[in-house]
């Protein structure tokens, strides 16, 4: 399910259970951002969505989500890892990340800001939770706000 066009994506949702995709999307409508996020199933897909290649080829780097739901535990490629590749191209290195997590422990928190994420949401995903987190983000979309690079 792609609700948008890719090349309008502000929000880019990482997350390979269908179940905790939609509830984020969901989530996501009642705050009024549903019809600019564009869901992603893989790490895989994801970079390639975010570096312009594979199915997505022809899109434009230069139009980058302003933020990313990244799930943690991801199969093949984990959230860490996707991170880490995000982080060492200019184009995509200052596009804030929340990590998305089954994970309580505290070295997974710890680890994920150590590595550059703005915000840890435990799923299951609630209401509180997302708007803590968009909270961020608007102060983070401030103007005069230098994002971390």
């Amino acid at each position: 399910m792609k609700p948008i066009s890719e090349i309008d994506a502000e929000i880019l949702l990482v997350e390979d259970s269908p179940f905790d995709a939609e509830i984020m999307l969901l989530r996501l409508k009642k705050a009024g951002y549903a019809e600019r996020t564009l869901w992603v199933k893989s790490g895989e897909e994801a970079l390639d969505y975010l570096l312009g290649m594979g199915d997505y080829a022809m899109r434009n780097r230069q139009l980058n989500p302003k933020v990313i739901f990244l799930n943690l535990f991801l199969p093949e490629m984990s959230g860490f890892e996707v991170l880490h590749l995000l982080k060492m191209y200019d184009w995509t290195k200052s596009i804030p990340i929340i990590m998305l997590t089954n994970s309580t422990e505290e070295t997974d928190m710890m680890d994920s800001f150590a590595k550059g994420v703005v915000c840890c949401i435990v799923k299951p995903l609630s209401q509180e939770g997302l708007a803590r987190a968009l909270a961020e983000l608007e102060r983070l979309w401030q103007p005069n706000h230098l994002l971390p690079v």
